[in-house]
């Protein structure tokens, strides 16, 4: 059965939204602009999904009027990060355009955007076919273009890497990876911005050995944290 994964939005009575793929959701991360209350039901994203293709791991801006996800339809080759953008949180998305500063031949999958939409990490095996690491893009500002990715080294391992996720800090970042044989939540931290991560570890009460984990999205100031498993 072939199945494809879409984007879909749905409503927080108190003041809240997630975007997320569904139904056969890869690799990636959910985004979410958390309120507490029950979800309305969940509708598509029509002006970003295309039929017979695959659209997921969506990530957003702090004032939602950008999205970032990956797909694998036309120009992409093997999977790209596209955009869109708004003018305003309660309008629909503009048609979704490549970006070409983030692409490669490779598989390009789980962007994630910084709410100030200067940083953008995503998961590639653009460099070890196979292995896919964690990579780090920025810009000086939003309407620049993303600089080359770079491969978050201290972060790596020989297994599958992605769906990195800052802190709105910048001093801590949580990621899924098969270092440890099943899809795990890990975490590193540093002093300051622009310093290197420090050695990455398992999320506490989170990562299971046995059970795999992923599709995390984690708020602002690390005290909630939504995820599969």
């Amino acid at each position: 059965m072939i199945e494809r994964a879409w984007l879909v939005l749905v409503g927080l009575s108190a003041c809240g939204r997630i975007g997320f793929d569904a139904p056969g959701a890869r690799d990636g991360d959910a985004q979410v602009d958390a309120g507490f209350g029950p979800w309305a039901p969940p509708v598509p994203l029509a002006e970003l999904n295309l039929a017979l293709n695959q659209d997921d791991d969506p990530s957003m801006t702090g004032d939602l009027l950008e999205i970032v996800f990956d797909s694998d339809r036309a120009p992409s080759i093997g999977g790209d990060v596209f955009t869109s953008r708004r003018i305003s949180a309660t309008m629909p998305f503009g048609s979704p355009t490549i970006v070409s500063n983030l692409a490669s031949s490779a598989d390009e999958t789980s962007p994630d955007i910084s709410a100030d939409g200067l940083t953008l990490y995503l998961g590639s095996d653009r460099e070890n076919p196979g292995d896919r690491d964690l990579f780090v893009a920025t810009r000086a500002d939003r309407t620049l273009p993303w600089s080359t990715p770079t491969r978050v080294i201290e972060l790596a391992s020989p297994s599958h890497d992605s769906s990195a996720q800052e802190t709105a800090d910048g001093l801590a970042i949580y990621f899924a990876t098969s270092r440890d044989g099943t899809s795990d939540l890990y975490f590193a931290t540093r002093a300051a911005r622009g310093q290197p991560w420090g050695t990455p570890m398992p999320v506490p009460g989170l990562s299971d050995p046995v059970i795999s984990e992923s599709e995390h999205w984690i708020n602002d100031d690390a005290t909630v944290i939504y995820f599969t498993t």
